[in-house]
């Protein structure tokens, strides 16, 4: 009896079950509510999954033979590799996919030629190197430009320093841009990168190495742009540092507005904050090992309106109605200090803080608290 398969093929079974359709690696799922029953949810990090048709793939070894199978029409694709694998790919094999929307990569690829994606639809790309420590993984110029729709791209884990300068050159529709550990101890590698993305109009780094923020010299990466970095149209930006040693003067001025800052400060560098060229600051977090008094960082934000506070190194001694005289545009405080000098608090400050809707003293114990007693008006 003559065979129905002329040529040596792999037969892969389909069924569908509760929870998706069966695949050696991966689980398929026509829609959100199908995601609750994976216990380790790798697609957590790309937005607007819901209702779309998603493959999770884990404990991959070999992307290309491992995903062999696959529907050619899913939308989502998320994929986790085993720990330790590290083989070159190309988004070129994506290809197949031409409706993917959203796609999750892990580490692991030691190189990611650029061109030829033929990817149309794509508009989320999360690129995960955490799991390699920092991946020198290098990506040539203009790796992304046939990404004609992509509009949201994270990068967590690699380092940027490896990547050729005008790696994100090309990219049309790009406005979101996550950078976070990227294995750098200089401003200029990222700010010179993104610096030619015109159409960004949301941007987070988080770059815990860096430790001193200087002026930033594009010249050093591309000899023919010595222009300072500029983003005019940003009306996003998340910026995480580690411990801040030093701030050059004007080294942010191409921040201007801020929406959050993160970084650890001693009191004599956070001084320097409003001379960075940073105009405003909507949420402020400062800690470290040196603790700040109230009167300091209320000079903070009071030069740089900001909004939120985050205070972990608090000196809560220093507490008084003087001492947050310039906090007064405040409109929530969380304060962390030590309290060993201040078994409890006089709350009368508080009535300085006009525009104040929320106020947090983690670690007070044993305080006594009569709130009625300085309220110049009813308690609303």
């Amino acid at each position: 009896m003559r065979s129905m398969f002329s040529h040596p093929a792999i037969l892969f079974l389909w069924i569908q079950s509760s929870s998706g359709w069966m695949h050696p690696k991966c689980q398929i799922y026509d829609s959100s509510e199908d995601l609750e029953h994976f216990p380790t949810w790798i697609c957590s990090h790309i937005p607007h999954h819901a209702e779309r048709y998603t493959a999770a793939c884990q404990d991959v070894t070999a992307i290309e033979e491992d995903l062999l199978g696959l529907p050619p029409n899913i939308n989502t694709l998320c994929i986790s590799m085993t720990h330790g694998e590290n083989r070159s790919m190309s988004l070129g094999f994506f290809s197949q996919f031409q409706d993917l929307e959203s796609l999750h990569l892990p580490s692991g690829n030691s190189h990611l030629p650029y061109g030829n994606s033929h990817l149309p639809n794509l508009q989320y790309l999360h690129l995960d190197g955490l799991g390699s420590g920092c991946c020198d993984c290098h990506f040539g110029p203009h790796t992304f430009r046939d990404l004609v729709k992509l509009s949201h791209l994270t990068i967590w884990g690699y380092r940027l320093s490896a990547m050729a300068p005008d790696v994100f050159h090309g990219i049309p529709l790009l406005q979101s841009l996550n950078i976070i550990e990227p294995c750098v101890y200089d401003l200029s590698e990222i700010l010179c990168r993104i610096m030619n993305i015109k159409s960004l109009i949301e941007l987070k780094i988080e770059a815990p190495e860096i430790q001193s923020i200087n002026q930033s010299n594009c010249s050093i990466l591309i000899t023919n742009e010595s222009m300072k970095p500029v983003f005019n149209n940003l009306t996003f930006s998340d910026v995480s540092f580690g411990e801040i040693t030093h701030i050059e003067e004007g080294a942010l001025a191409w921040l201007q507005n801020l929406t959050r800052l993160t970084g650890a400060f001693s009191q004599e560098v956070l001084l320097d904050l409003p001379l960075s060229g940073i105009k405003q600051i909507q949420d402020f977090s400062c800690s470290g090992i040196n603790v700040i008094d109230i009167e300091s960082i209320c000079n903070v934000v009071f030069l740089l309106s900001i909004k939120k506070l985050y205070l972990y190194n608090a000196n809560t001694s220093s507490l008084s109605m003087s001492s947050v005289e310039l906090c007064t545009g405040l409109e929530y405080m969380y304060l962390h200090g030590i309290f060993c000098s201040t078994p409890y608090l006089e709350w009368h400050f508080i009535s300085s803080l006009k525009n104040l809707n929320q106020l947090t003293i983690a670690g007070l114990e044993d305080n006594r608290l009569d709130i009625c007693s300085f309220q110049k008006q009813p308690i609303t």
